[in-house]
């Protein structure tokens, strides 16, 4: 049968292009993008650490009043990060508050597409303020989302300093004093999409959260962060740092080219845990590590991933981590998406690293199964019940008793 199409006349169609001004519903819609409070707060640490921030200070406040350890029960109403970094003009400050806003990313910055620090924000708060300094000069800039609504439009409003109200502004003064020429500080108001706002809870996910997140900048001391003043230690995802030579089992930096010729580089290391106490049956598995700063871990196979041929998630292999580290250049064959959370990456170089975990995961899971069989790990499991029955007996009313069976599928030969 003859393709008629290709004998057809090609015809210049005359007609009136228009811009598609995205509705007011997109904003809610993109709401429900997946961030948490904790990778919406990632966004924004990401945002100081390329702005060259050297001091990243998160703050909750619940009633005006900043809250702390003793207060840990009250509920978090506002969310202050502020920072010493760069400092934004502007156009550079419209361009915060726009979604996929275009600039220009370094090789070794963080951030990607534009679209992070607006979209984690929005993700947790109907209110975003956000008012910086540079060169001297302090501009502010309103995201509202009853705003947006009321108004039936995307829009955002610019303060200069003089227009700035009185709280704000004195909220930035406080972290941003007049004698420091840059910084910025960020306010997120009616937090209606948070998992939980109880400081308590909040504070103890961040501080260890945040310290896997940024542990290389962290354990260089380039960047320091606290969470109302306190400081987060740095917590090496694959523990290499504190592990002992013999148990740092392989670390390779090498190149890798794609299917079009591009290479990459990219460091590879592998520890064994085992004889150092710290392995939990939850983080076993690979960790992807960007410009230093950490995407996912306790990746196992994992389809969503396109991670394959390594292992699937058992007690036996608790103490096998690998992370894989490169950078912003190697983005498109690792897969990363915009919230810098996961990875799909290609599958010859999966199959690659693969090919080079897997014999060590096989020698490890052995040994930690033989002495599962043979009964080495139940003093184990007995001191983890009695910690969890004494946690459990101190904090609530009567006597519990409880079994390796009552802790589900992680029960089993875990440390937590």
């Amino acid at each position: 049968m003859k393709n008629l199409s290709n004998e057809l006349p090609r015809l210049r169609v005359a007609g009136t292009e228009e811009e598609m001004v995205p509705g007011p519903q997109l904003v809610e819609s993109l709401r429900h993008s997946g961030y948490s409070y904790w990778t919406a707060i990632d966004e924004l640490v990401d945002n100081s650490e390329d702005a060259d921030a050297k001091n990243v200070n998160i703050d909750f406040y619940s009633k005006g009043e900043m809250v702390d350890k003793i207060h840990s029960k009250k509920d978090v109403d506002l969310i202050v990060i502020a920072d010493d970094g760069n400092g934004m003009n502007e156009e550079e400050l419209r361009k915060c508050h726009q979604l996929g806003s275009v600039r220009k990313y370094g090789k070794e910055d963080i951030g990607k597409f534009g679209l992070g620090g607006i979209l984690g924000s929005i993700a947790i708060a109907r209110k975003v303020m956000v008012v910086t300094k540079q060169h001297g000069t302090i501009i502010g800039r309103l995201t509202d989302l009853d705003n947006i609504e009321s108004k039936g439009k995307l829009v955002s409003t610019h303060y200069e300093e003089s227009q700035l109200p009185d709280y704000y502004l004195n909220m930035f003064k406080e972290r941003v004093p007049d004698e420091q020429e840059s910084g910025t500080c960020i306010l997120l108001e009616q937090l209606d999409k948070m998992s939980t706002t109880r400081y308590g809870n909040i504070r103890t996910k961040l501080m260890a959260h945040l310290g896997q997140q940024y542990f290389s900048f962290l354990a260089r001391q380039t960047l320091t962060i606290k969470v109302n003043g306190e400081r987060v230690d740095d917590q090496h995802p694959i523990h290499w740092d504190d592990a002992p030579p013999d148990a740092r089992v392989h670390e390779d930096t090498f190149d890798w080219s794609d299917p079009s010729g591009k290479t990459h580089t990219f460091t590879l290391q592998i520890v064994d845990l085992t004889s150092m106490n710290v392995a939990t049956k939850t983080g076993q598995g690979g960790y992807f590590v960007r410009n230093g700063r950490l995407l996912c871990g306790g990746v196992t196979n994992n389809d969503s991933y396109g991670v394959s041929g390594f292992w699937n998630d058992h007690a036996d292999s608790r103490y096998v981590r690998w992370m894989i580290q490169f950078s912003s250049d190697s983005d498109e064959v690792m897969g990363v998406g915009f919230q810098k959370k996961s990875i799909q990456w290609h599958k010859s170089l999966n199959d690659k690293i693969a090919s080079i975990v897997k014999p060590h995961h096989t020698r490890i899971a052995a040994v930690t199964g033989k002495k599962r069989k043979n009964g080495v790990l139940k003093s184990v499991n007995d001191q983890i019940l009695k910690d969890i029955k004494d946690k459990l007996n101190k904090t609530k009313n009567g006597v519990w008793d409880i079994h390796v069976h009552d802790l589900g599928r992680y029960g089993e030969s875990t440390e937590n």
